[in-house]
């Protein structure tokens, strides 16, 4: 039975998604999970993978799986396993066919600006702390010269598995500071820049 995994995770801890000898990653922690709860999977696949220490919110996972819990009951039995900074909000069956990365049609990415004269121990390793002023309307029109296709060649390692360097941003843009915290009193000193492309810019 092919699944479709929706997951969260604090990505502090982690160095990143894949999954890396050694290290602690996102990706090692799911299968760690898949192990206790299914007696086979395979075919796990993520919809885009994030870079050690990055924040997810909505990622997407697919996975074959043979036995285990039926589709309902799949989010509440991996979360018994996952440690508390990975969570998996929605399990559902998929078709055949689904693949997180091929099926998927953007990827969505925020960076968060925190804008005080002094840092906050909440904010810490969630946004970038800018003490000093933000010209809102030069990153504004900055954001619009990256709309549309473009060659991200320049900003590949040299030594990648890539051959295409085409991407596709559908969007980029400011997000209003209301929309960027939920905690009142941070509404005023957060700004968040978005983009939303095709796939990931290297």
């Amino acid at each position: 039975m092919r699944l479709k995994l929706t997951l969260e995770y604090e990505g502090t801890a982690f160095h990143g998604w894949a999954a890396q000898p050694g290290l602690e990653t996102v990706e090692a922690a799911l299968r760690k999970a898949l192990d206790h709860v299914f007696p086979s999977y395979e075919a796990l696949a993520v919809a885009g993978r994030t870079d050690a220490g990055v924040h997810a919110l909505g990622q997407v996972a697919s996975v074959e799986v043979e036995g285990g819990p039926p589709p309902e009951r799949t989010a509440a039995a991996l979360n018994a396993e996952l440690p508390h900074e990975v969570a998996v909000t929605r399990a559902e069956q998929a078709p055949g066919d689904f693949h997180a990365r091929h099926s998927a049609r953007s990827r969505s990415y925020r960076y968060r600006i925190y804008r005080r004269s002094v840092p906050s121990p909440l904010e810490l390793g969630r946004s970038w702390w800018l003490p000093r002023p933000l010209d809102e309307e030069r990153l504004a029109h900055s954001a619009d010269l990256i709309v549309g296709e473009h060659d991200f060649r320049a900003f590949t390692p040299t030594d990648t598995q890539h051959e295409v360097f085409l991407r596709n941003v559908m969007r980029a843009g400011l997000v209003p500071p209301r929309r960027c915290a939920r905690v009142r009193d941070h509404r005023r000193q957060l700004s968040c820049a978005t983009w939303c492309a095709r796939s990931w810019a290297r």
